[in-house]
């Protein structure tokens, strides 16, 4: 559980998470919402802290906390191990092109190996920052 998250009350409208435009409202009878907008519907997890669209295939899938103002996106122990997985795929490719440069004669100093570092540093996190908010 985040910190932040606070539990959603089913006779309060909230925002559609997807549309942005609609508003979810219970769905009678159900722990679900529908928004007026899109008609996506979400389930609410048992916890009330969640909610996850219905008919979504499970690649496709995101659950959202409300943290009072807006939705967030729950992010899995999985998408934090692609972001992982990519910033060191993104690393390996700049210092790859790095030794390729100095292999063809462009050679680095101490400050270009520096700045190729930074540059791997900062984009890997750019990376992360957008996985996790996609």
């Amino acid at each position: 559980m985040t910190p932040e998250a606070q539990k959603i009350d089913l006779r309060q409208p909230y925002p559609c998470p997807c549309c942005h435009q609609g508003r979810l409202q219970q769905i009678i009878l159900t722990e679900s919402m529908g928004c007026s907008r899109c008609q996506q519907i979400f389930a609410l997890h048992p916890d009330g802290l969640h909610i996850e669209p219905l008919g979504v295939a499970p690649a496709y899938r995101r659950v959202w906390w409300w943290n009072g103002r807006k939705w967030r996106v729950a992010v899995s122990g999985s998408q934090r191990g692609l972001v992982r997985v990519g910033i060191v795929a993104l690393a390996s490719l700049i210092l790859g092109v790095a030794l390729l440069l100095s292999r063809l004669g462009w050679g680095l100093d101490t400050l270009g190996w520096a700045v190729i570092l930074v540059l791997c540093i900062g984009l890997g996190y750019l990376l992360g920052v957008a996985l996790l908010r996609s």
